[in-house]
């Protein structure tokens, strides 16, 4: 009796260890693993307080928004085949140990993204995140990120894997987290050229019109800020599509930039809702201790991030019916690829989410 008393009791004392181990193996066979170093749940709907949201936010929602920008893309690319390997580009920012890939085009809110990337190097060499520490040095070896790839690293920083663009799951072990920055091709045609040609960005416009001599043929208005006004620098983009195609990054379509038909980029990340959308991006790709701040924005260079709607229709508005519709067809792609719209009669532009 006390022998059989001992085994009921020793195989009690058992049982919650094996269901411990059972328990283990089904989290280890059922969910995907990450990184360990930048391990976390990165599904769960809590936001870190630091985000400081001053209106409601919904992760499902935006997951969603996600998910609808990545089917519009992959929609209009469907005739397109990936690329197997990266492809050096000036656009493309890179942080191989934790495999980001982002393009970041100019005038889409690219400027604190390469201070981010900048930072998680210097977190890895213990050195302060301070932005007062960013120099343009600093941007330029971003940009040239992508030349000095190994050929692993090359195949590594695109790899795809099954479930990866999946938004309501953690991300599966293994891909990479490719992402791509977008803008209204409107609104960053209007803030290309309000910064570009504001009468203290001495740089930039002398050189456009040392580049492309007829470029200074089109000034006809006087504009008190500006040294070519508005209407004409969009009549000579509208005369000369070929050269708009290579300008300047700040003008250049975001399609050609960044080749979004070539690869994978599943994280679409546009402008006009990135303060709702980054706390859940930053969440999903494990960056909560990553925390840039911007340190003042040059002259004119967010002139229609406000009410982006109502803007872009006073500027456009000022255009002739000829010249709205050229300008459409040079951002045609961009139209296309990122869902943005504009309706030829109200003058209304959309696809902001």
């Amino acid at each position: 009796m006390k022998s059989h008393t001992l085994r009921l009791l020793c195989f009690m004392g058992l049982v919650p260890q094996v269901i411990l181990i059972l328990l283990f193996l089904k989290e280890k066979i059922s969910t995907p693993r990450l990184i360990s170093k930048y391990y976390t749940d990165r599904t769960s709907n809590r936001i870190n307080k630091t985000y400081n949201m001053t209106i409601p936010y919904d992760w499902s929602d935006t997951a969603k928004r996600f998910q609808n920008r990545l089917s519009q893309k992959r929609k209009a690319c469907k005739n397109y085949k990936f690329q197997k390997i990266l492809k050096p580009n000036l656009y493309y920012i890179l942080d191989i140990p934790r495999r980001y890939l982002m393009c970041a085009p100019f005038k889409a809110g690219s400027s604190s993204w390469h201070k981010t990337f900048w930072a998680m190097r210097r977190q890895r060499a213990n050195l302060s995140m301070d932005s007062q520490y960013f120099t343009h040095g600093d941007w330029q070896g971003n940009q040239g990120s992508s030349f000095h790839l190994s050929d692993g690293n090359r195949i590594n920083i695109i790899k795809s894997v099954h479930g990866d663009d999946n938004f309501n799951e953690n991300p599966p072990n293994g891909s990479s987290f490719r992402l791509i920055l977008t803008r209204h091709p409107f609104a960053r045609f209007i803030s290309g050229w309000h910064q570009k040609f504001h009468n203290t960005d001495n740089y930039y416009w002398r050189q456009l019109y040392k580049k492309f001599r007829n470029l200074k043929l089109y000034t006809k208005k006087l504009d008190k800020t500006h040294v070519m006004a508005f209407e004409d620098f969009a009549t000579y983009a509208a005369d000369n599509p070929k050269i708009m195609k290579t300008l300047d990054g700040h003008f250049i379509p975001i399609s050609t930039l960044c080749k979004p038909c070539s690869l994978d980029f599943v994280y679409i990340l546009k402008a006009e809702s990135a303060d709702v959308d980054e706390p859940w991006l930053k969440r999903r790709l494990g960056m909560e201790d990553i925390n840039v701040l911007r340190h003042g924005i040059g002259p004119g260079g967010s002139v229609i991030n406000e009410n982006p709607r109502t803007n872009i229709k006073k500027y456009i508005s000022t255009l002739q019916p000829n010249v709205i519709a050229k300008l459409y067809e040079i951002y045609e792609q961009d139209f296309t690829i990122f869902g943005y719209t504009f309706n030829f009669t109200t003058l209304e532009a959309g696809g902001f989410e």
